[in-house]
């Protein structure tokens, strides 16, 4: 498991690359500016289990990503993976939610999709 997240870092990359070749886009330009953002390119940060990843942005940009896929006939398995990984992790919290608490607290507020 030590390579994992280096292996997800480099589907990342290999995923990116047809995707910006199709827009006519250098992939080694696009990579390069992601390994410059030092403050969230650090694998310890990776490391730590929590959960789901939050926001709004997440699956704007995943499904942005899947669309200039498609329309190269770009196949991207991980990054379909993302969304659905991610939903099993919010309603993992649901259900730690419920057998903490009886499961009343977010009843009224939120609910798992």
């Amino acid at each position: 498991m030590g390579l994992l997240p280096f292996v997800r870092a480099l589907l990342f990359a290999n995923e990116i690359g047809p995707v910006c070749q199709q827009a006519g886009i250098d992939e080694h330009v696009v990579m390069t500016v992601f390994r410059k953002n030092t403050a969230l390119n650090i694998v310890p940060i990776y490391l730590m289990p929590g959960l789901a990843l939050g926001g709004s942005r997440l699956p704007k940009d995943v499904r942005a990503l899947l669309y200039a896929a498609k329309q190269g006939d770009i196949d991207l398995p991980p990054t379909v993976a993302i969304l659905p990984n991610n939903q099993k992790g919010i309603d993992r919290a649901f259900e730690i939610d419920d057998v903490l608490t009886g499961g009343n607290v977010w009843e009224d507020t939120v609910s798992p999709s």
